[in-house]
């Protein structure tokens, strides 16, 4: 149950996501943190493999596609799916 209601309100939240900041700018910064860190540690460069499980709207998947990764997203929201697919097309993300 709890999957099921994840799925319907990240796809209820997904077109405004980026808009609206839905994640704080304090958490935001977090995930650029915890991001590098898994670059630095992980060894991730150009031609790396990577998998963004969860990836929302694509911040990170963007941040590894611009690298020069091989990246694979899933979220459990298709329409989150849907805007990363528009934003990595769009590049709109200055990671």
């Amino acid at each position: 149950m709890a999957e099921n209601m994840n799925k319907i309100y990240y796809d209820s939240v997904s077109k405004a996501y980026d808009k609206k900041q839905i994640i704080s700018m304090k958490d935001y910064n977090i995930f650029l943190r915890q991001l590098r860190r898994v670059i630095k540690l992980d060894k991730i460069k150009a031609g790396s493999t990577v998998l963004d499980c969860g990836c929302g709207t694509g911040r990170g998947a963007l941040k590894f596609a611009k690298m020069g990764c091989k990246v694979t997203a899933t979220d459990i929201s298709p329409e989150m799916v849907k805007i990363c697919a528009k934003n990595a097309k769009d590049m709109v993300f200055e990671i």
